[in-house]
């Protein structure tokens, strides 16, 4: 992915920056600095006016009237229930915060938050710092904001690079804030918690702060066949913000195709070729869904470091079908270094990468002109070349046919390719997903076909 800059986007990016948070130009809220009148209506529901904002409160048995510094009136008649400068006796309060792996696709362990008073700490370990929080309040009716912004949990995006203020309200509750260039607005009030997290990656333990995989093959020689397996010892460093990987037995040989067949290579002369690996029990490697299968992406095409995690963690945020991770290391195999690789799931049906609760009648196809499975064909529109990568059709328990699978493959790329209607063949929502991270990383794949799953 290359990124271009000419003069007037660099002038165009300083004005942006100039009006991001912590410019002088930033609208700001003022802090309270007096008493503050709440206004109690029936129902529960209350306004609350900070007296630093108020002009004068004119009040009598069934009406209120409150006048602002900025010339607005308020008036309250027949929902009015009593004016006071007390604050709610109970305020609503947070019971739990976290940060839960399982809403959070790039941290591996859930981050717990310690509550105390008015402060929540939390140390997380991940890539990133836009996290979705898991909270709960003492009501089931009480509502969490971010500034005027309605949380909901484990929904909400928020991002924690600096401490970020959660307000836990009552449903009706607002107060009148001001602004240091004097314009106001209703914002929600209650209690006030301030969320300041750690972030591990912030002060990682390796040289190039990104982990480290180290592998060391049983009889000391190099991985050169992509069709047999080579026994080894790895063991993976977490750089201090993933979970650390002991020695462990695992298989490993060469994977890919062109990126097997003509790789870059090293001032050593060695190629800089991809790898499978193959545990015999279910590994976590750095904190991901346990499996039995991995791949070591070489990242050898010029600009591919950044292209493929930027493209995976795309996938994921806008919700494709079964993204994988992709999480940049360092390699060395028998103690010497590989470069800089990429750590992902292999892809199948598995837990860890395409997790189904019924695989039955589920099919995995990849169009690939390298065409190189023993269950494979050429749709009728277009000739493209489909290979069947799972099920195994030669196993006597599956009972999907070659032909049941062209024939419903053969349905959608007629339609699509037709310009008829896939919304019965296929899913339009996931297949716009999939159609949107292709467009926005300019992904070619798809044009060869290559690698297209």
């Amino acid at each position: 992915m290359k990124v271009f800059c000419s003069k007037g986007i660099g002038l165009l990016m300083l004005a942006v920056l100039a009006s991001l948070p912590g410019r002088a130009s930033e609208r700001m809220l003022m802090p309270l600095s007096g008493l503050v009148h709440y206004v109690y209506l029936e129902g529960g529901a209350i306004d609350a006016f900070p007296d630093e904002h108020v002009a004068s409160i004119e009040q009598t048995d069934s009406m209120c009237t409150v006048s602002t510094t900025d010339g607005k009136r308020y008036e309250y008649t027949g929902e009015l229930d009593h004016v006071s400068t007390i604050a709610p006796q109970e305020m609503p309060e947070l019971e739990s915060f976290k940060f839960n792996n399982k809403y959070n696709d790039m941290l591996m362990v859930d981050a717990e938050g310690e509550i105390q008073g008015d402060s929540v700490f939390l140390t997380a370990g991940g890539i990133g710092k836009n996290l979705v929080a898991s909270f709960r309040s003492t009501a089931d009716d009480d509502e969490v904001y971010v500034g005027a912004k309605r949380q909901v949990s484990k929904q909400t995006c928020v991002r924690f690079a600096e401490p970020v203020t959660y307000t836990v309200s009552r449903p009706g509750w607002r107060m009148l804030r001001v602004y240091n260039d004097g314009s106001s607005r209703w914002l929600p009030f209650g209690h006030d918690y301030t969320v300041s997290v750690r972030f591990l990656s912030d002060s990682p333990t390796t040289q190039y702060g990104v982990p480290i995989v180290r592998i060391n093959t049983l009889d000391g020689k190099i991985v050169t066949s992509k069709d047999t397996f080579k026994t080894a010892h790895i063991s993976i460093d977490g750089a201090g913000y993933f979970p650390d990987l002991p020695d462990t037995l695992v298989q490993i040989k060469g994977r890919g195709n062109s990126s097997w067949q003509w790789p870059p290579y090293d001032s050593n002369g060695r190629p800089k070729h991809p790898y499978r690996l193959k545990f015999a029990e279910k590994q976590k490697p750095l904190g991901m869904t346990a499996g039995k299968s991995w791949c070591l992406i070489a990242q050898a095409q010029y600009g591919s470091m950044t292209t493929n995690p930027i493209g995976q963690r795309i996938a994921a945020k806008v919700g494709t079908a079964h993204p994988c991770h992709y999480i940049p290391v360092e390699l060395y195999i028998n103690g010497d270094y590989r470069g800089a690789y990429g750590l992902t799931e292999k892809i199948g049906f598995a837990n860890n990468s395409i997790d189904l609760e019924n695989e039955e009648n589920a099919v995995l196809l990849e169009l690939d002109t390298y065409y190189d499975e023993a269950y494979k064909f050429h749709t009728s529109y277009g000739s493209i070349p489909v290979n069947i990568k799972q099920p195994d059709l030669s196993d006597t328990a599956v009972h999907i046919t070659k032909q049941e699978v062209m024939q419903s493959f053969n349905q959608l790329a007629n339609a699509a390719m037709g310009g008829g209607d896939i919304t019965k063949i296929a899913d339009p929502v996931y297949l716009a997903r999939y159609l949107m991270v292709t467009d926005l990383i300019y992904n070619i794949e798809f044009m060869h076909p290559k690698s297209t799953f």
